[in-house]
C-alpha cells in the first residue's frame, strides 16, 4: 500500500527500464480481462453458508 512517500515497490521491465504495469488478459484470445468483461464461475458448488453466531 501506498503512502506520502509514494509505492513501497514497483515493477520495472528490464527490457526498457520503464515501470511497469501488470494486466490481467485472457490466455485465450489476450484480450485485457477486467470486472466489466469477466463473470465468476463456479467449478464446483460452493460449500452452504451457516451462521456461526
Amino acid at each position: 500500500m501506498a503512502d506520502r512517500r509514494g509505492r513501497p515497490l514497483e515493477l520495472v521491465h528490464t527490457a526498457c527500464g520503464a515501470r511497469a504495469t501488470p494486466v490481467l488478459t485472457c490466455p485465450e484470445c489476450r484480450e485485457p480481462v477486467d470486472a466489466r468483461t469477466s463473470r465468476p464461475k463456479f467449478r464446483f458448488a460452493p460449500p452452504p453458508f451457516s451462521e456461526t453466531a
